[in-house]
């Protein structure tokens, strides 16, 4: 698992169990929680499972960024077909075919985005994930 963060550190260790359950639960190949803060407007905190190596802070015009702005869900069963997906540079350099997006609140606010990645295509909905 990969974290890291200017925040507290107290932080990583429930981050990094909140994504191993989701993997084990959900049987996906790439979990991964990017914290949003909503003051400064920036991602400040990763945690993965199944990414491999770091990548980058999620980019303003990328689909993080997106959910936050929107406040719901991304589903895709094929990310080469999705707009927000399938120019992506994590989806295409991890090979992720299938691909769920989940704004995280705190109060009304999003504080984060949860993402369930899968390398084959699968039949995705808010029901199943």
């Amino acid at each position: 698992m990969i974290t890291n963060s200017p925040l507290i550190p107290s932080v990583k260790p429930t981050l990094d169990a909140i994504v191993a359950l989701a993997r084990d639960l959900v049987q996906a190949d790439v979990v991964t929680i990017h914290l949003y803060d909503s003051r400064t407007s920036t991602f400040n905190l990763y945690s993965g499972v199944g990414a491999g190596r770091e990548f980058g802070t999620p980019r303003k015009e990328g689909t993080s960024s997106y959910i936050v702005e929107r406040g719901r869900p991304v589903i895709t069963n094929n990310t080469l077909k999705h707009p927000q997906f399938r120019d992506n540079p994590f989806t295409r350099s991890r090979n992720v075919r299938s691909a769920a997006g989940f704004p995280l609140f705190v109060d009304d606010t999003v504080s984060g985005v949860l993402y369930i990645n899968y390398h084959k295509p699968r039949q995705l909905t808010r029901a199943r994930v």
